[in-house]
């Protein structure tokens, strides 16, 4: 190992002193060797000093790498809709009697929301009962009829146009008996229709008409609220082609080939919410794309 050692530089001859010059000549000498000797000593310092404080390395904070899985997630903007949404309609006209509910509330599926006068579709329906009990009395005079006439047939007293004859009213008043049932379960349909039950369960919406007024059924029946359900909700999401195209390759390596996208789990947060605390699972993905987009 070479070692750096720093000594005075070496007086010119030119500059060297003279012992034997007078007195003033010597300190005069003195003075220019105590000169040469400050400046060669100033000029020296330390290679290795300076060397050792230049090659400290800079203070830098180090810690170990975290390994963990991670799940890439897109967000998107969504609108929510409802599962099951219903316009509430009259199936059968009269005037209204009452509103049996509170706008906004919550209804359950069978509750009662409307009644219309059910007093006419009570009518109805006592007359068509009493319309089934005479074509049942028809049918049992045809019976006793046709019975007779097989008496007589085997006696030979009738002909068998006659008998014929009878027996076919027998089949007529059985058809009788069969319209007239059919126009007796009309009636109790139209009489159940002035009570108007929620057909789901969900939020109901205003009332559309008040009580007291005429409310039409048919092809042109009148709107009297809408109910929707709460829970669950769906979610839609316009995805532009590039990211459905990744999700569809994803889920091909990782279900052996199969492209379908349901069941993807999806997180959702509505506008004054933190993070996305609601849990839900991919269901549908339209088959067609907005080329306006």
């Amino acid at each position: 190992m070479e070692e750096n050692t720093c000594l005075p530089a070496p007086i010119p001859p030119g500059q060297r002193p003279n012992l034997e010059a007078p007195a003033a000549g010597l300190a005069l000498r003195r003075l220019t060797i105590t000169l040469a000797l400050a400046l060669a000593l100033t000029g020296c310092d330390s290679p290795s000093e300076s060397a050792t404080v230049s090659a400290l390395p800079p203070k830098v904070k180090i810690a170990q790498p975290l390994q963990r899985q991670t799940t890439e997630w897109d967000e998107y903007t969504g609108r929510v809709e409802a599962v099951n949404a219903v316009d509430v309609r009259a199936r059968v006209s009269g005037y209204l009697d009452k509103v049996n509910f509170t706008a906004g509330a919550k209804v359950g599926k069978g509750d009662l929301l409307f009644q219309i006068d059910p007093r006419p579709f009570k009518a109805q329906l006592n007359y068509a009962v009493a319309e089934l009990e005479r074509a049942k009395t028809k049918r049992d005079l045809a019976k006793n009829d046709l019975a007779r006439a097989e008496n007589l047939l085997r006696a030979k007293a009738i002909s068998t146009e006659e008998y014929d004859a009878r027996n076919k009213g027998l089949r007529e008043a059985d058809a009788a008996v069969n319209s007239a049932e059919a126009n007796v379960y009309t009636a109790k349909l139209n009489l159940d229709y002035t009570e108007i039950r929620a057909p789901i369960a969900g939020r109901i919406g205003r009332e559309r008409v008040t009580a007291g007024n005429l409310v039409n059924a048919g092809g042109e029946a009148t709107l009297l609220t809408t109910i929707v359900s709460t829970d669950p909700v769906y979610v839609y999401v316009d995805a532009d082609e590039q990211s459905v195209l990744k999700y569809r390759r994803q889920s091909q390596r990782l279900n052996n080939g199969s492209a379908d996208l349901k069941g993807t789990p999806a997180q959702l947060a509505v506008a004054d919410e933190t993070g996305f605390p609601h849990q839900g699972r991919l269901d549908y993905v339209a088959p067609s794309e907005d080329p306006a987009t």
